[in-house]
């Protein structure tokens, strides 16, 4: 039998962990859109009622179009699936920069738009849609300025809406790079931990192959009862499945004038957790028949138990 090579059962354990974040992401853009889809119907019907029609038609068709994605997410790939959300709020975030919305200070939703868009996307992502907003509102507001038109709040206000726009762009990119550093350690620790279980189940496995073909008979006890016999040992003790002595006591197997030893065997491997020296008993068959048999013991960890 032929085991995954190291290397191999990476690539397995990365794609699936890359899949569980594929499933992660999409689940925190399906959690934005059903908080996000509920607050524009909301506000867009405040804005509509309120005559701030140009923020309400924003809203209502980031509602279609939100709607729409969500109908289609399972024929879009995680990645542009995330982009789609980050567009939505990056464009409603857009027009309360230069038009009236309910509650006249909707423009500061500027400030917080880099956290919510690294909470959808990635670091690097996050700095070039950050980037992106802050050049377009900017060369928007220039062009506004140079018209001599005017927006709803005053333009000397401008730099002070930046700089924590900025500060906080900086906060949520090195933050999402912690958070995404975190993350690899993370998956790298179960990698590394996957292959030492492999390892180790394999060579189980070859340790159990190599038992059972053994012509020692091995036997593993706990409490007083069987829990492994190889076919060896089965042999020697006059069964032919395990089942025949998995009930029956060990001791039963010992002749009656060697119990006392083989008590007192067992409870100083309990004690010092040390082998005990290879000693001759007189050992009892299932059919009653009895024989002598040289035997060492030594405490194991069988099974994950002792």
């Amino acid at each position: 039998m032929m085991g995954i090579g190291v290397s191999e059962m990476k690539k397995v354990m990365q794609q699936s962990q890359q899949d569980n974040l594929d499933i992660t992401n999409r689940k925190k853009v399906d959690v934005f859109f059903y908080v996000f889809l509920p607050i524009v119907v909301v506000f867009g019907s405040f804005n509509v009622w309120a005559d701030n029609t140009v923020v309400g038609s924003v809203e209502f068709g980031l509602l279609f179009s939100g709607l729409l994605t969500l109908f289609l997410k399972q024929k879009i790939k995680t990645d542009v699936f995330s982009h789609i959300a980050v567009a939505h709020i990056t464009f409603l975030t857009y027009a309360f920069i230069f038009f009236p919305a309910v509650g006249g200070g909707a423009y500061l939703w500027a400030i917080g738009l880099p956290f919510f868009t690294s909470y959808l996307v990635s670091s690097k992502a996050t700095l070039y849609w950050s980037t992106l907003f802050l050049l377009f509102t900017s060369g928007t507001g220039l062009v506004l300025f140079s018209q001599g038109q005017t927006v709803y709040w005053p333009w000397d206000f401008a730099p002070y809406l930046a700089l924590p726009y900025i500060v906080m762009t900086i906060f949520s990119v090195f933050f999402a790079r912690y958070v995404e550093g975190y993350i690899r350690d993370l998956q790298a620790a179960q990698v590394r931990s996957d292959a030492a279980a492999k390892k180790l189940e394999e060579s189980e496995m070859r340790y159990r192959t190599l038992l059972q073909s053994s012509m020692n008979a091995v036997g593993v006890h706990q409490n007083g009862r069987w829990i492994y016999a190889n076919p060896a040992c089965l042999k020697l003790l006059g069964a032919e499945n395990f089942s025949d002595i998995e009930a029956i006591p060990v001791v039963d197997f010992v002749h009656p004038s060697y119990r006392v030893m083989a008590l007192e065997r067992i409870e100083e491997m309990k004690q010092t957790q040390q082998p005990v020296p290879m000693v001759e008993e007189v050992f009892v068959r299932l059919n009653v028949e009895s024989f002598p048999a040289e035997v060492s013991a030594a405490p194991i960890v069988f099974d994950g138990e002792e």
